[in-house]
């Protein structure tokens, strides 16, 4: 019984593991490289998830369209993000492909950029 019971949390510990990031998770992660990248002050606020502006590409990257406001201004910004596969709540799981803030490139690893 009692390796039934183990089995079955490391089945459960798996499947949670490998779960895709819905997009409010992949919203809030994208946050934290504009936070990470731009020069904008603390008085940066972004505002709640909203369905719609997170969309998957056919390569399994995330694209993030939306805004923030800081030095009270509101600043539009794309951001392409990538995850490993592993621990989807942990920035540093996560590569960042590009940002870009009012049509300005602030980081790319695209070629041609």
């Amino acid at each position: 019984m009692k390796k039934i019971m183990i089995l079955l949390l490391i089945l459960f510990s798996v499947k949670s593991y490998c779960q895709k990031p819905t997009d409010e998770e992949v919203y809030k992660i994208s946050t934290q490289f504009v936070k990470d990248y731009t020069n904008v002050n603390s008085s940066r606020r972004f505002d709640k998830y909203q369905n719609g502006i997170v969309k998957k590409t056919k390569n399994d990257a995330y694209l993030v369209e939306y805004h923030f406001f800081g030095q009270g201004e509101k600043f539009s910004y794309k951001c392409g993000l990538y995850w490993n596969g592993t621990h989807k709540e942990l920035k540093y799981n996560w590569t960042l492909i590009y940002l870009e803030v009012d049509g300005y490139t602030v980081y790319s690893k695209l070629k041609n950029q």
